[in-house]
């Protein structure tokens, strides 16, 4: 695998699924220009041809996130509490390039360590801060409900793939307001009158609700 230095800051990761050689290599052809397009180079580029290359680039793929945990491990061992914070919201498509300009100015204000992946082509990205002690981890929770409200006034969704849970229930009601949390909350109290399911998951104030 080259050095990730010479390959550059940002990477784009994309499967193109044909039917026939032909279609694949006019689909090749077409991300090239898009890439160069953009400002990419493709003599900086890795194309799957053969098995080996797959498996060359789904070890990139994986690579960051990877990292990512084997810091905070190492960090982790001075601060047990410590944690990434990754986000899960996504905007509208014409909404991701002021969304993306919030996350970088935001980020770089606060002076947060980050790494950011996720699914372009859904304008959902994870943005994933790595606090190197407990006031930043405290900062970061901080930073994401300022978030969550520019992804609720692009017309977002505060958790997009992976669920609500506990750690953005705070984050849900940002989104849909207290009166509609009141409602879900009243739903949920049908079929289980005494909140003991998923205890917390969603509704983190549910006491405040009712």
């Amino acid at each position: 695998l080259p050095d990730p230095q010479a390959l550059g800051s940002t990477a784009v990761y994309a499967e193109l699924h044909c039917r026939a050689a032909l279609q694949a290599q006019e689909a090749l052809l077409r991300l090239g220009e898009l890439q160069r397009a953009a400002g990419g180079d493709s003599a900086r580029s890795l194309v799957a041809r053969t098995e080996t290359d797959r498996e060359t680039l789904t070890f990139f793929r994986h690579a960051v996130p990877e990292c990512v945990n084997s810091l905070i491990d190492e960090r982790r061992a001075r601060f047990p509490s410590l944690s990434k914070r990754g986000s899960d919201m996504s905007v509208p498509d014409g909404a991701l390039s002021e969304m993306m300009d919030i996350y970088l100015r935001t980020l770089r204000e606060q002076g947060f360590e980050y790494a950011v992946w996720g699914h372009i082509g859904d304008s959902h990205l994870h943005v994933n801060i790595l606090p190197r002690d407990m006031q930043e981890h405290a900062r970061a929770s901080q930073l994401f409900a300022q978030w969550a409200h520019e992804v609720t006034r692009l017309g977002g969704a505060v958790s997009a793939e992976h669920g609500v849970g506990k750690l953005k229930a705070p984050f849900l009601e940002i989104m849909v307001g207290r009166g509609t949390l009141r409602g879900m909350l009243r739903v949920k109290q049908a079929f289980d009158p005494h909140l003991r399911l998923g205890c917390g998951n969603l509704f983190g104030n549910a006491k405040e609700l009712l």
